[in-house]
This record gives structure tokens, C-alpha cells and sequence, in this order.
């Protein structure tokens, strides 16, 4: 941490000494300071409405997720639950035909260069379970229809990531050693790849049809607003805004993102989930970086900051909506967003789907994380109720709202979310 962003964390109480380590648990006078300093704020004392959008959202939950076996490649919970998508009309694969988890309305055609976003800022039961990834490469590859296109997982650890970790988020950590390149790498070919947006972060460039080739981040707008642009091992150039360029235009239809979560506790926001999981695709470094902007940034999410809007994850998710989300719950960790090791977070043995994020968020928080935090005694369990005064419920409705203004429908009332369960076995 810089002297300058010290001094100033440390003139409004130390909450920059919870943040700027993160790598040990907390004491209860320094929680204090950073609810002081997030939540205790006048505008957050109130639970404002949610808009009313007509219609309905379904979230898919699956229980009982079974632990996997590493002599397949598939993952039993990952495929009850797109067959529990398949039965109301969620198709994973796009083709003309209609089949048991395809058809014409499907998701992923043939040729789509999929990206799967990943949260890996964090080890062990802090990140994305690498099984639950393995499982859907192997059954996008599995393409009916012939996959023909390319799968890339992408991650912004911002200042670190575990992509090369083999303490992973599995069921087994004696005898699996599965890190994310690992995991990649096992699938021997080009294809299926690994790209560390991590790595360009702090480049700024500008876009194909400018004339740029590098590798970086494109500003779009106030700091901290910006997108990657990046080449696959393929060769196929991406920008996450405009889509795919072939040198001459951008194919904006054949690229899809694929929204991987975990979902657990976080010591700011109350939870990170679908879309807190977007803060991994922008990078802190580009633009008008300056010291102490490196967690003022968080404010964003809730409210207004260095002109833009309050909705910060909501503006970054707009450039590239998910085609669908599926948030890993086999492990949630009660407590913190870090140190979520495999002795001290439970097994919840679910996984969650749906193509709208902020109705996924809701219900997870509602029904799964809050529930665990209060079982766990936390006399923070408040801060992951959605619908309650404070942090998590204004950062949803404001990334709610710019997803709704340019045209993207997602609820939050409860009585439009449906909840659509089966048990994995």
C-alpha cells in the first residue's frame, strides 16, 4: 500500500487496514471501522423498493450435488441441473433440431467462442469449484451439433489470482490436485484455453477497427469504466464489448459469456455472486488510476463516484450480458470472501442457474447465504439480507437499474422470482 492511500485509510478510522491485507481475519474493532465506513452511511439506512417488471425470472436449484468422480469428466450436479434448465426451455445447445438439452432456441451455438468467467481471486473454497468448469467444458465440447468454436476461461484477480493454484475449490484436496490451468491444459487442445486478463491490466489500448493490436484494457468512459481486448491462443481477436473482429468487422453474436461464481460471504458487499462476480472483468490500473481509487471503487457499486452513476457492475455487465449464469454453491463460506479454506467452509452440496444475475443473487442471498450466516451466529448475517437497509440491497437495485435502462429485464421482487428445484440424486 502507498504512503498516501495509508495515511488516508488511516485518517477515516483503519478501514484501509482491513482491505488493503485481507489476508488475516479481522478484529472485532476493525469490523466496527469498516462498517463505519461503508454501511453507516445516511442514504443506506433505508431499504428503498425494488422496480416492478411485469413477468417472471427462474432460478434452477439443484441439491444434493454428489462429489465427483475423476474418472469421467462430467459432473453429475452440473448436468442434473441443465437438465433441470432443458425441461422449462433453457437449452444449453443451440442447433435446429430439438433435443433432450438443445434445440433451436438454445444458448451455445456450434461455432460460438464462449468465454467462462471465473472467480479465482481467492483460494481454496474461495473460488470457482474447478470440477463444476470441467464439467461444462467437457459438455460444451460435446456439442451435438459438432463444436467447431473455442472456449476461453477468463479471470482479473485485479492484484492476484489462483489460476495456477492447485489448492482448489473441490471436493478433495489430498489426492486432486486440479488447478484452473491444470484443468484447462487436460483437455489437449486449442480450443479449450486459459487467459489471464490479470495480466494486461494495466495497459491501456484501443480497439481493432482502430487499428490496435495490443493486448489491454479500452477505457469506455469515467474511470474505473473499461473492457479487455485480447488474442486467444487460436488467434481469434476479442473485444468483451464489440465481439469478435475478423479484420474487417466485429461478429458481436457468435461470442457468449458463460458467468461462473462462487458464491460466499463478502466483507463490503455482503455477498458475491452473479454480478459481484463482474468486478473481475475490469481492471483498478487503467485510466485515471490514483492512489486510494484502488478500493474507493467499491463505492461505486452502490452509489454515485467520480461522475458515473452508482451501478458500477451493472454498467460492466451491460457491455457483455450473460448468456447464462450457473453459480457454484457446493461450498459457501459463511464469513469472508478470503481465507476460505477447506477445514472451515461447509458443504452445501447446491448449484444455481439462470440467465438473469440479479434475480440469481437475490434468491442465493435470501435463501442460502443468509440463512447460513445466522446459523453460523454472525452478527453480521444482516449485511447479506437483500432486503434489508444497507450495502448489498442498494448495489443490486443499482446494477438493476443501468441493466434496465439499456433494456435487459431483471427482477428483484420476490414474488417474480421462481425457484425451480430438483436433488441432483
Amino acid at each position: 500500500m502507498k504512503r498516501r492511500q495509508f495515511l488516508k485509510w488511516s485518517a477515516i478510522g483503519g478501514a484501509g487496514a482491513v482491505l488493503g491485507s485481507l489476508f488475516f481475519e479481522p478484529t472485532a474493532r476493525q469490523w466496527e471501522r469498516l462498517y463505519d465506513y461503508y454501511y453507516r452511511q445516511p442514504y443506506l439506512k433505508f431499504s428503498p423498493p425494488a422496480p416492478s417488471v411485469p413477468g417472471e425470472s427462474n432460478v434452477f436449484h439443484i441439491s444434493e450435488v454428489p462429489a465427483p468422480t475423476w474418472d469421467t469428466p462430467y459432473h453429475a450436479g452440473l448436468d442434473a441441473l441443465l437438465a433441470l434448465m432443458a425441461q422449462h426451455d433453457v437449452m444449453l445447445y443451440k442447433m435446429d433440431s430439438r433435443i433432450q438439452w438443445g434445440g433451436p432456441n438454445g444458448l451455445i451455438a456450434p461455432r460460438d467462442v464462449v468465454l467462462l468467467k471465473v472467480n479465482s481471486q481467492w483460494a481454496e473454497r474461495g473460488m470457482t469449484s474447478t470440477d463444476v468448469v470441467r464439467g461444462l467444458i467437457q459438455r460444451l465440447i460435446d456439442h451435438p451439433a459438432g463444436f467447431r468454436g473455442e472456449i476461453v476461461v477468463v479471470e482479473n484477480g485485479q492484484t492476484q489470482d489462483y489460476l495456477d493454484s492447485p489448492n482448489q475449490n473441490n471436493d478433495e484436496s489430498l489426492h486432486h490436485d486440479q488447478s484452473i490451468r491444470k484443468m484447462v491444459e487436460s483437455f489437449r487442445t486449442d480450443r479449450v484455453s486459459l487467459y489471464n486478463w490479470r495480466l494486461i491490466g494495466h495497459t491501456a489500448v484501443g480497439e481493432f477497427d482502430e487499428g490496435d493490436d495490443q493486448h489491454g484494457y479500452v477505457l469506455a468512459g469515467n474511470y474505473p469504466i473499461n473492457y479487455p481486448k485480447f488474442t486467444t491462443t487460436r488467434g481469434t481477436r476479442i473485444s468483451l464489448k464489440r465481439g469478435i473482429w475478423n479484420g474487417h468487422a466485429y461478429a458481436d453474436s457468435s461470442l457468449k459469456l458463460i458467468n461462473l461464481p462462487v458464491l460466499k460471504a463478502h466483507v463490503i458487499m455482503g455477498m458475491t455472486g452473479a454480478i459481484k462476480n463482474y468486478a473481475g472483468v475490469m481492471s483498478r490500473f487503467v485510466g485515471e488510476y490514483k492512489p486510494g481509487d484502488d478500493w474507493d471503487y467499491h463505492a461505486n457499486f452502490y452509489r454515485p463516484w467520480k461522475d458515473n452513476p452508482a451501478g458500477l457492475l451493472g454498467t460492466l455487465m451491460a457491455m457483455r450480458f450473460p448468456t447464462l449464469t450457473i453459480m457454484d454453491a457446493t461450498y459457501v463460506n459463511p464469513n469472508t470472501n478470503w481465507a476460505a479454506t477447506f477445514d472451515g467452509t461447509p458443504r452445501v452440496g447446491m448449484l444455481l442457474a439462470g440467465v438473469d444475475p440479479v434475480a440469481l443473487d437475490y434468491y442465493a442471498s435470501k435463501t442460502i447465504l443468509l440463512p447460513g450466516r445466522q446459523a453460523a451466529n454472525d452478527s453480521k448475517a444482516i449485511w447479506s439480507d437483500p432486503d434489508a437497509a444497507g450495502g448489498l440491497r442498494h448495489y443490486l437495485l443499482a446494477s438493476q437499474a443501468r441493466l434496465l435502462e439499456v433494456g435487459y429485464t431483471v427482477r428483484m421482487e420476490q414474488s417474480t422470482i421462481r425457484a425451480i428445484t430438483a436433488r441432483a440424486v
